[in-house]
């Protein structure tokens, strides 16, 4: 055959540069297990210029120039369109700008609130607004007679029982803290607003599952807008909040609730009324997340009053086995109730006894809780050992942070339900039962079930990832894009010719494409 019938030698494709140690005295073989552009450390160097100099030295410049002139390089070809593709529809989604604001009623019926999406920003924007109906919690009639006004509320009619047994001179005076003024409803809004926003904002992200999307990310922003006076039908709110004034001495009124107010047709999203009582916007101090325990001194027996909040303890906390990963059935660490930490002191003359000591004492601590009804209180439990000497020390639930009343009623307004037991409320679901079976696992995400825990939907105070189900869910609809999961955003791989591997994040052990 003739040359020009032939065509035109494949050119060599040009190396990309390889530091070769100073150390090497002549070239680095080429290994025919590698392809010569495989990029691997040993193949890549194999034909610079520093080892053509040592070969033409060795082996003269004729050898050399033969075995380069007849060896036919293998390019590697790496297609990037779909990334290049991937990476401008992105681009172009979020040039867009902005989705939303629209309300938003929770798959599960309940509650409902105000969404919008910032691509740009990557931020998720979940704004709660009210008008607070604010009403004393007491009235005097006649001028004599003080009358507690919050049905049911047991506190406030014993105060006033008490307030009437006072010279009537003396009675209006003592209805004082149970009557609103204008500063007392200024505190009430502000801290009725930042309760819930620290509660809920920023405890987990979203991302894009998009293939080359992953590092579009979704931060989440709660913010609350209430005023005073009752909501209007025009206000675009989305609940109305009724608030009774209470002696901030109270302790254990009238529980808070959350309920819809359209009798008749479908519920929207501002069809919600809250009733939170004014002392219920800071931490409550009657559901007890830890409790003392004491030693006989220089010895691991409980008094009798350890045994006895021991008891208590392990019967009010005991796991309702969930939530539980679907695929293995082992509870998820991430999403599942607080470690119960148990603080000792041990007693001695030494390191090693002091911590012999504190290691019974846990151990009598453990059997107390299994005894109570706690039956998994050997694996639940962590011992910290306090420092010094002494017989006295604690058990806490998780964080042992006490929760805000108004932050778990806005969980209900998130769509939310309760997932507490006996004994702090009869109207607790039975131990390990669902909460809203199904929407966590419509969102890729776990199953709260019924149990007294350290989280805000039972009587703490953590956000775990179950309680941003609705949250993903609002996402999705204000996007109109299904492809978003838990989790902060992955950074995506542009292509690199020098790696073996395709573009993106996908599979980077599938091969590249080849030609000769």
């Amino acid at each position: 055959m003739e040359e020009h019938e032939r065509g035109p030698e494949p050119v060599a494709t040009p190396e990309p540069a390889v530091a070769v140690p100073a150390a090497a005295s002549g070239p680095v073989a080429f290994s025919a297990a590698h392809g010569h552009a495989c990029g691997c450390g040993t193949c890549s160097p194999a034909w610079s210029a520093r080892n053509v100099l040592a070969l033409q030295r060795g082996a003269g410049n004729a050898a050399v120039a033969r075995s380069i002139a007849t060896r036919r390089t293998i390019a590697r070809v790496i297609d990037d369109t779909a990334y290049n593709e991937g990476r401008q529809a992105r681009d172009e989604w979020i040039a867009e700008g902005v989705r939303g604001p629209a309300d938003h009623v929770p798959s599960t019926g309940r509650g409902g609130f105000e969404v919008s999406y910032d691509p740009g920003a990557q931020q998720l924007t979940v704004e709660l607004r009210g008008g607070v109906d604010f009403r004393d919690g007491m009235k005097l009639y006649f001028g004599t007679y003080a009358v507690a006004q919050q049905p049911g509320n047991g506190p406030a009619a014993a105060a006033a029982t008490a307030i009437n047994a006072l010279p009537r001179a003396q009675r209006a005076a003592a209805m004082a803290p149970w009557i609103w003024d204008d500063a007392t409803k200024t505190t009430f809004l502000s801290e009725f607003e930042s309760s819930i926003e620290t509660a809920w904002s920023a405890k987990h992200q979203f991302h894009c599952s998009k293939e080359f999307w992953t590092d579009l990310g979704a931060t989440v922003d709660v913010r609350v807008v209430v005023r005073d006076g009752a909501q209007s039908s025009d206000s675009g709110e989305h609940m109305n909040v009724v608030s009774y004034k209470e002696s901030d001495a109270t302790v254990a009124s009238t529980p808070a609730h959350v309920a819809q107010t359209e009798t008749f047709g479908s519920h929207d999203a501002d069809d919600n009324e809250m009733v939170v009582n004014s002392t219920q916007t800071r931490r409550r101090s009657d559901i007890a997340q830890s409790v003392s325990v004491g030693f006989d001194p220089g010895t691991s027996t409980l008094t009798a009053a350890a045994s006895g909040n021991l008891s208590w303890f392990g019967n009010a906390y005991k796991s309702g086995g969930g939530p539980t990963c679907s695929q293995c059935s082992k509870p998820i660490a991430e999403a599942a109730v607080g470690a119960v930490n148990v603080s000792l002191p041990g007693e001695g003359s030494d390191a090693t006894q002091i911590e012999a000591s504190a290691r019974a004492r846990f151990t009598s601590v453990t059997a107390a809780l299994v005894a109570g009804g706690m039956t998994d209180a050997a694996t639940r439990c962590v011992l910290t050992i306090s420092p010094g000497t002494g017989s006295n020390g604690s058990v806490r639930m998780g964080a042992g942070v006490q929760q805000i009343v108004a932050a778990h009623e806005a969980g209900h307004m998130f769509g939310l339900g309760d997932e507490y037991t006996a004994p702090f409320s009869g109207t607790g679901g039975d131990l390990g039962t669902p909460v809203d079976p199904g929407l966590g696992g419509a969102q890729g995400l776990p199953e709260a079930v019924h149990e007294n825990s350290d989280t805000i939907m039972s009587v703490g105070d953590a956000v775990r990832p179950q309680h941003y189900a609705t949250f993903l869910e609002a996402l999705k609809a204000v996007s109109a894009m299904d492809d978003w999961v838990f989790g902060a955003a992955v950074p995506v791989t542009p292509p690199n010719p020098a790696l073996d591997n395709t573009p993106g994040t996908t599979d980077p052990t599938a091969p590249v494409t080849a030609v000769a």
